[in-house]
């Protein structure tokens, strides 16, 4: 059995799942196996995505793939978690307004919200998720009060 490092910080970036959810998931790795690969950052071995299907395989000794991906830094990283989270469809609305938040402020970087002529972060997250900028900046508020 593979052991998988995690990081704090990644695996809050990762919606919790209902205790249905859980229960539902790990009746079905029981029964069928473990049928998507675990993700797992090249570079470091940081677990990115599985989190519940880790923890599910390794109490019940049932044996899981691993898919790597590599990422420049850590921010990069980050960044995919969120994106594939956002994606989800046990994303509540809080949650998505948070991780939103999240990848704004992270695009934005320290320095403020210009990234090129003429487009924002805001501009650029709202356009990936069909939303305007100025909701992308509450969100971005939203996330920085709650990591507060």
């Amino acid at each position: 059995m593979t052991e998988l490092a995690i990081d704090p910080e990644f695996a809050s970036l990762c919606t919790p799942h209902s205790a249905d959810e859980a229960a539902a998931l790990a009746w079905q790795i029981a029964n069928e196996g473990c049928r998507e690969p675990l993700t797992v950052w090249a570079e470091t071995g940081l677990l990115l995505d599985g989190h519940l299907r880790y923890r599910i395989c390794s109490e019940r000794g049932l044996p899981f793939d691993l898919l790597e991906r590599s990422f420049a830094d850590r921010d990069a990283a980050a960044e995919w978690i969120i994106t594939n989270q956002l994606g989800r469809r046990n994303v509540t609305p809080r949650a998505r307004a948070y991780l939103v938040g999240k990848l704004y402020l992270a695009q934005r970087g320290p320095r403020g919200n210009r990234q090129a002529v003429g487009c924002t972060a805001a501009d650029k997250v709202a356009a990936m998720f069909d939303t305007s900028p100025r909701t992308v900046e509450r969100n971005g508020r939203f996330a920085a009060a709650v990591d507060a």
